[in-house]
């Protein structure tokens, strides 16, 4: 359906609000949970059979600063949860 057709920020707290549905939590799943998990939505409420595709578009990153005893002390990107020995190898 065209008109369904959007695009969506996810929010700080990991949700996409959709016309029909709501409110979806999607933080931590891939691009094809996150169309199952559509579908099954759209499915419970007014769509008999839906087709569901989800591109991202845009993935946002962090600045992360490593200063003291490192090869290369700086600023990095970083996108996601990072633990600490693997942001210290960057630097």
């Amino acid at each position: 359906m065209p008109d369904m057709k959007t695009s969506v920020r996810v929010s700080q707290q990991g949700a996409i609000s959709l016309p029909l549905i709501g409110a979806v939590q999607v933080s931590g799943l891939s691009s094809s949970e996150i169309e199952t998990r559509l579908a099954d939505e759209l499915r419970r409420t007014y769509v008999r059979d839906p087709q569901v595709s989800v591109q991202v578009e845009e993935i946002e990153s962090h600045p992360i600063s490593v200063v003291g005893a490192v090869a290369e002390p700086g600023t990095f990107q970083v996108r996601g949860p990072m633990h600490l020995l693997a942001v210290l190898s960057l630097a």
